[in-house]
């Protein structure tokens, strides 16, 4: 090989070197200040085209984007009056009544379909409008094997082997607020004292959460199919990991939070009370510690005017709540969807999973060994 060669060839090394460098050192920068495959959301009014209709709330929404809620016409003045309410199911744009029984409430919509519905004294679970099972009083969450669990430390399976209903009721000895597909229940507990103590029950036996201050009241209020809770620990939100342990969900200027969903990416939304704003509907990120006020992310001169509360969050990352909305110069209170946009990938996602990495940087010196063994 001639000399003049040999320099070519160092300075295309050289060359090649700089370049992946460089890109390594933009995706390193790019990954350190927290690319998102999704950072936008498209919002969606969710209120049923009764003209009297002038209160609406999202309770919940499974994996399949199906929604359901409550409609009312309710007076005006400080200590409004509700003068008829009613349920609904959304889906794909379309709205249904749900024919559940007077003065129910629409509570939770599993992915089969099944929809919990009820008020403090009963409850009863429906599918297509047809009732399908009256489970007693007082229930609050149920999972997609049609297991719910009760505030007043109930367990009921819906079970096609529960023949006996006396054979259907666990007593649990604790408040459960919430249950996974896995069967693990999480709520509080007074045992020992007055002061609510978080647990989580599973395998037929109840485990204590980590709760370090005795006179503080802390409960789970949630809990993914992971095991992992979310909850208030005093007035701070939180979230117990699947060992047990406590981490505090840091929000800025709150005086007071709960969460109400956790997904299986192991994100949680819920109201916080903010200072300056009020209630907030708040989205938190427990793999990548971040927080929003999905308030921030409202367009400018947004009918909207509040999000005040956000009460479901599924695998997709679709939110759902209510919240302020303005309408020929009113205020309203209105069911809202919060729909992700993904966002283009950025160049540097070398291998197309939507983070930039040092696994990008990697890609790009393979291939550059590649090229530099074809030579």
């Amino acid at each position: 090989m001639s000399l003049e060669k040999i320099i070519k060839g160092i300075k295309k090394v050289k060359s090649s070197l700089k370049t992946a460098i460089g890109l390594g050192i933009v995706g390193l920068a790019l990954a350190t200040s927290g690319v998102k495959a999704a950072d936008k959301y498209e919002i969606v009014k969710l209120a049923p085209s009764d003209p009297n209709c002038n209160f609406s709330s999202a309770e919940s929404i499974n994996n399949n984007g199906i929604i359901v809620g409550i409609y009312r016409e309710i007076t005006g003045g400080s200590r409004p009056q509700t003068i008829w309410q009613k349920n609904f199911l959304y889906q794909d744009g379309n709205y249904k009544e749900l024919n559940l029984d007077q003065n129910y409430e629409a509570l939770f919509i599993n992915d089969w379909g099944e929809i919990l519905g009820g008020v403090n004294v009963n409850c009863d679970i429906y599918k297509l409008n047809q009732k399908i099972e009256g489970i007693g009083h007082g229930y609050i969450d149920f999972n997609n094997k049609g297991e719910a669990v009760s505030y007043k430390g109930d367990y009921f399976y819906g079970n096609e082997e529960c023949t006996d209903p006396r054979d259907c009721y666990i007593y649990l000895g604790f408040r459960s607020r919430a249950i996974n597909d896995l069967s693990q229940i999480t709520g509080y507990t007074t045992q020992g004292g007055t002061v609510y103590r978080p647990v989580i029950w599973e395998n037929g036996e109840r485990r204590d959460l980590e709760h370090p201050q005795y006179n503080k009241h802390s409960s789970g209020l949630a809990i993914n199919n992971l095991g992992e809770v979310a909850g208030y620990y005093g007035v701070e939100a939180c979230i117990w990991d699947v060992n047990g342990k406590l981490h505090i969900i840091n929000i800025p200027d709150c005086s007071d939070a709960d969460p109400e969903a956790i997904n299986d990416n192991s994100q949680v939304v819920g109201l916080a009370q903010i200072k300056q704003y009020g209630s907030c509907a708040f989205f938190y990120d427990y793999k990548t510690k971040e927080f929003v006020n999905l308030n921030d992310l409202l367009p400018e001169n947004s009918e909207w005017k509040r999000l005040q509360r956000a009460w479901d969050i599924n695998n997709k990352g679709q939110i759902v709540g209510y919240g302020d909305y303005e309408e020929n110069g009113e205020t309203h209170t209105y069911a809202w969807l919060l729909n992700p946009i993904s966002k283009p990938k950025p160049l540097a996602d070398i291998n197309k999973d939507g983070i930039v990495n040092l696994k990008d940087l990697s890609e790009i010196a393979n291939h550059w060994l590649e090229d530099r063994s074809r030579e």
